[in-house]
């Protein structure tokens, strides 16, 4: 394959295949045709060669693999994290404020499936309260969102 690595996006992966041999012998890209498994989201794809025409038969499933990585929002721009309120009143118990939407770019993400909720400093008064999401599946990484407590 002329690329065996790739960051999630949401597209699927068809990496070009740089040769085919046979033994020693070269197969040229007419003899045969490719089909791609497992290669959308995150985890190792696939690619299945099936000859054609009349001078080969057959079919090698998992001819090549490629990774697909998840994708680090960390860093990345366009992440949105939206709460319920902004602002509780102190209770002495830990607020847990819930989180309406997670998005990235376009794409509205999904709890349990794209990232986890946690929370941090979230019974004492002042600004130090935050949501930390944990992303995961096709996605990697952290982002919070601070919120306040007042007395």
């Amino acid at each position: 394959l002329k690329t065996t690595k790739y960051t999630y996006d949401g597209s699927a992966k068809k990496p070009a295949i740089k040769t085919i041999k046979v033994g020693n012998i070269s197969v040229p890209a007419s003899a045969y045709t490719v089909k791609y498994t497992n290669n959308t989201n995150k985890g190792t794809g696939y690619v299945n060669i099936t000859a054609k025409g009349t001078n080969a038969t057959g079919s090698k499933n998992n001819a090549a693999s490629f990774k697909i990585n998840a994708l680090n929002l960390t860093k990345a721009k366009g992440v949105t994290i939206t709460l319920a309120k902004k602002s509780y009143k102190y209770t002495g118990k830990a607020i847990k404020p819930a989180v309406k939407r997670v998005v990235y770019g376009k794409k509205t993400l999904k709890a349990k499936t794209d990232y986890t909720i946690s929370y941090e400093n979230n019974k004492k008064v002042g600004t130090k309260a935050q949501v930390v999401i944990t992303f995961r599946g096709n996605y990697t990484g952290k982002k919070t969102q601070k919120f306040t407590i007042k007395k």
